[in-house]
């Protein structure tokens, strides 16, 4: 007897069988959807892409009153009109594969008296990194120091920074296991900044504290 005579004789038998087969494994599948969903577990992969629940919106407001206090101490020892936390982002990929790495503004605080960077949610949200000069020198030298007079005339960046008054900054790279995860950045409208007076053991530390409450809800430093 040939498996396809086989077959044709317990045709009924088969079919209730792969049913049960492909069933059981729907099941499990599921279950296992389920099991990492519910402990808040990450997977992302071609076909399935499931992110942990997202957390109460009291404890964002919680973690960004903590960011924004940072910030907000880290501008008056600093003497800096603005402070600002640029976080670091995949921006999605191209058809051939390449990956797009882009910057947003996602907490400033200013002065009193003072203003904030103009049209900020426009042209300081989802930028490219490989069209941000500063920021691609901030992340390659860790800690950059920035005077607007001597970026390029061509630079619409520089026409960004002289219509919002800046006229120096210093950012600061923060990286956890060799990921780049945001940019403090300190921002004046009145002073040019020395290296050599600056302390940048302070923005070192408080940058460090807001990274920790950015991933953690809590300022553990």
């Amino acid at each position: 007897m040939t498996f396809w005579d086989f077959a044709h004789l317990h045709f009924f038998e088969l079919f209730f069988l792969l049913l049960s087969i492909t069933f059981i494994f729907a099941m499990i599948f599921w279950f296992l959807v389920f099991l990492i969903n519910k402990y808040s577990l990450n997977l992302t992969s071609k076909w399935l892409n499931l992110k942990s629940e997202k957390i109460p919106l009291s404890e964002y407001v919680s973690r960004d009153t903590l960011v924004f206090g940072q910030l907000s101490t880290l501008r008056e020892y600093s003497n800096a009109e603005i402070a600002a936390v640029f976080s670091l982002h995949n921006g999605g990929k191209f058809n051939n594969g390449i990956s797009v790495q882009k910057w947003s503004l996602t907490h400033d605080c200013c002065a009193d008296g003072s203003f904030p960077f103009y049209d900020k949610s426009l042209k300081y949200r989802d930028q490219l990194i490989s069209q941000t000069d500063w920021v691609a020198n901030a992340i390659i030298e860790d800690l950059y120091f920035l005077d607007i007079s001597t970026m390029r005339e061509t630079s619409a960046w520089r026409r960004e920074f002289v219509r919002n008054s800046i006229v120096s900054c210093v950012f600061k790279l923060v990286q956890t296991n060799d990921a780049q995860e945001l940019i403090v950045g300190l921002f004046f409208r009145d002073n040019i900044i020395d290296k050599s007076t600056f302390d940048s053991k302070k923005l070192i530390e408080y940058s460090d504290r807001i990274s920790s409450i950015l991933k953690t809800g809590m300022d553990n430093l």
